[in-house]
């Protein structure tokens, strides 16, 4: 399901406290993929994160039939993420709005996270990782040219 942006908007409106960034981040399971956008709100000496909506539209079974990539959820968090942030005056961070990345860091540690080396999307991988420093979509292109280069040099 795919919130509005007046429902996202109200959610932002009752927050106990100015936000100092809106993020929206990938998130997926058995159920499938779908995107959290959430408030960043100074906590102490660090940050939490308020939760605002979730954006899903449809399961996995969209992979398998070829409706994919085109991610819906994902424009729609950004378009509805960047109208929240603009209300707050405030950065709206989406390290990967293209397609699912589930390690990419959150706003508060930006700062630590380092660019995919094939696309640019900015990382924070935790161990064992065995594509470190490339993403998954990425990971998983590079795999798909390898075999069919070998399919190619077999034929």
């Amino acid at each position: 399901m795919i919130p509005t942006c007046e429902e996202v908007m109200s959610t932002a409106d009752s927050l106990p406290i100015r936000p100092v960034a809106i993020e929206a981040q990938w998130d997926g399971d058995t159920f499938g993929w779908r995107v959290w956008l959430a408030a960043v709100l100074p906590d102490g000496a660090g940050y939490r994160s308020r939760h605002l909506a979730t954006f899903q539209d449809g399961g996995d079974i969209r992979l398998f039939n070829g409706k994919v990539p085109s991610w819906p959820e994902a424009r729609a968090a950004a378009l509805i993420g960047a109208e929240v942030a603009k209300r707050f005056a405030v950065p709206f961070f989406f390290p990967s709005p293209d397609f699912p990345e589930d390690d990419c860091p959150v706003w508060a540690e930006r700062d630590r996270g380092y660019p995919c080396g094939r696309c640019g999307i900015l990382l924070l991988q935790h161990d064992p990782c065995p594509w470190r420093g490339i993403c998954y979509h990425c990971h998983l292109t590079f795999e798909k040219e390898g075999s069919q280069g070998r399919n190619k040099e077999d034929g």
